[in-house]
């Protein structure tokens, strides 16, 4: 009886899971777009939305990048939607054309560049469709290489002593249409206040898909403690390109604070922060962490012991901390990281707000209220389930 009781609960919690699949009342065709590189021309195309349950809906339309969720809308527009919002009756279909020009891009291949955003939400007249969706449709296409172009990466050089001979490598790669006849370039060093320019062996005759690995040692002598940046430089057959720096640090025993998050709270809570170290000597730093809570006009408040820790070499390195701000109400505050390194304290301030519960709630965006929404339905519906399992136990008994 019981294995029964089991089945029957298995099954009513399928088709209840089942069932929230079918909640969802947008469908979107075609599901990725596939267009052709012109980016001197307007591209046009057609996209269907189906409004599939007995509920009006009005669906929200943004435009982002792949990659880094760059706000896109300049490059996209509609025929009869200019806010972006459409209107679609229960039941019924509407079929959008769009118009787009790509925006600059430095990515070759075969790439998906950018997505539309579909975000439907209730019909503010009835309000009674149960949950909200959003679908990316992504935009895909073919970007062709250029006849003259070069790609590479720098090695990555870490944490030096002043005075240590360092070797600054990068492999390039000939991804253009043409062979390059001459290629010159130079490594540049720099910093606020300091730059240094190292020249490269000129590169000749260098062949489609060809691959160099390109090096010069470097005296670091002249250099005082800190973060440099070491970029490459190339010039050839009249264009020229910079590869993406990398960090190059000469060490001091001493941590530096990169980053607190977040920097609002909400008032007489307990919350959690995320700090942002980094180690800037050739061997782990074993550093105690604590937080320091001012007032915005910077009396001291409160401190917190958030701890010790072990700094990895070189790396960025994220820790966690507890933050009781029982007590203190909303208002604008300074929240003081300090980490100690052989006696000696280094800190760093950011300013922080604490609000209340009401504003939080009040900012929240439509999707997390719909998921609230659909959760409680969730629970709704299991509870209902083991009710009428309870029932179908206790009349199965009776027989």
């Amino acid at each position: 009886m019981r294995i029964r009781l089991l089945r029957i609960l298995g099954s009513l919690f399928f088709f209840s899971l089942l069932s929230l699949v079918f909640v969802q009342a947008l469908v979107i065709s075609p599901a990725k777009v596939i267009i052709s590189y012109t980016p001197d021309e307007t591209q046009s195309f057609d996209i269907t939305l189906q409004n599939d349950i007995s509920e009006d809906i009005v669906v929200q339309m943004s435009y982002e990048s792949y990659e880094g969720k760059i706000d896109y809308s300049s490059y996209f527009s509609n025929d009869g939607y200019g806010s972006n919002k459409i209107q679609i009756p229960a039941g019924q279909s509407k079929t959008v054309r769009f118009h787009m020009k790509y925006p600059p891009l430095e990515k070759f291949g075969d790439i998906r560049f950018a997505f539309i955003r579909f975000y439907q939400v209730p019909l503010a007249a009835t309000g009674n469709v149960g949950a909200t969706v959003a679908i990316l449709i992504p935009l895909e296409t073919s970007v062709p290489y250029p006849e003259k172009y070069i790609s590479g990466d720098i090695s990555p050089l870490g944490v030096v002593k002043a005075g240590d001979i360092v070797s600054l490598n990068a492999s390039l790669r000939n991804d253009g249409l043409n062979v390059l006849q001459d290629v010159e370039g130079n490594f540049e060093i720099s910093r606020v206040g300091y730059e240094k320019t190292i020249p490269i062996e000129p590169l000749s005759l260098f062949l489609q898909k060809e691959s160099v690995f390109v090096s010069k040692d470097f005296d670091t002598s002249s250099l005082s403690s800190g973060v440099y940046n070491v970029s490459l430089h190339l010039t050839y057959d009249g264009e020229n390109r910079d590869l993406e720096p990398v960090p190059l640090i000469i060490a001091s025993r001493e941590i530096s604070i990169l980053s607190l998050d977040p920097v609002q709270f909400i008032e007489n809570s307990s919350s959690t922060v995320r700090l942002g170290l980094q180690n800037m000597w050739v061997e782990e730093i074993n550093t105690p962490v604590t937080l320091e809570l001012l007032s915005s006009e910077g009396t001291s408040l409160k401190t917190f012991d958030a701890g010790s820790y072990v700094l990895p070499v070189g790396k960025a390195y994220d820790i966690t901390a507890p933050l009781d701000l029982a007590g203190y109400s909303s208002g604008d505050y300074v929240l003081k990281v300090h980490a100690a390194v052989d006696g000696s304290d280094v800190s760093k301030s950011f300013p922080v707000k604490i609000v209340t519960l009401e504003k939080v709630l009040a900012a929240a965006p439509a999707e997390t209220s719909s998921l609230l929404y659909v959760l409680g339905i969730i629970l709704v519906v299991v509870l209902l389930l083991g009710i009428a399992a309870y029932l179908a136990y206790k009349k199965s008994q009776s027989l």
